[in-house]
């Protein structure tokens, strides 16, 4: 896979240190030289260090668009620069799906695995909370948006249609890729889940 859309980016990591990953495109380019990225967001702080810190990057577009919307993000004219919607893709929603209602967020994946080639893949995350008198407490205290505690089983139905890689839906902290024996014990009330997922061949 060497072509990557992080929907919802966020900002960029200028000092990677324990417990923070390198942006995708220093990750991917790592493995691959050829590989393109094409970062998401529609937030204008988060734009403009995207484009002062990961723009100039060879292979690497801003695109300045709301996730929400597949049709116009994958129309724009920057990601369409670096990504070739022909191929296959990696689509990226890292702790994105949290702040969309789920039958909202289940629709949204499904539309943008509409329209990507087979053999593409979605690669998702999100917060949950089994506490429901914390999660009270934690939505109340984050004031940017309103966020979603989805369930494990709205969040299975995000990758619905799709072939679930390795274990499916799993605590972020034992995904292992191709293993079939990694913990899947919460490591607490809160924490992530996440999960990958392949579009058939048709």
């Amino acid at each position: 896979m060497t072509q990557f859309i992080d929907l919802g980016a966020g900002m960029p990591v200028l000092k990677p240190r324990a417990g923070v990953l390198e942006d995708i495109h220093v990750t991917a380019q790592a493995a691959s030289p050829s590989a393109r990225v094409a970062y998401v967001d529609n937030d204008l702080v988060i734009l403009a260090r995207s484009r002062v810190f990961r723009a100039p990057a060879s292979g690497v577009a801003v695109s300045a668009a709301d996730l929400t919307k597949p049709e116009s993000v994958l129309a724009d004219l920057d990601l369409r620069a670096v990504i070739d919607l022909a191929r296959p893709a990696c689509f990226i929603f890292g702790l994105t799906l949290g702040l969309i209602p789920a039958p909202d967020a289940r629709d949204v994946v499904a539309d943008y695995l509409r329209r990507a080639a087979p053999g593409s893949y979605v690669v998702i995350s999100c917060v949950r909370c089994d506490d429901e008198a914390l999660w009270a407490k934690l939505s109340q205290a984050y004031t940017a948006t309103k966020a979603y505690n989805h369930t494990p089983a709205e969040i299975e139905g995000f990758l619905d249609g799709l072939e679930t890689v390795s274990l499916g839906i799993v605590p972020a902290h034992g995904w292992r890729g191709d293993s079939h024996d990694a913990p899947a014990t919460p490591p607490g009330p809160v924490y992530v889940l996440a999960g990958v997922a392949r579009k058939p061949a048709a």
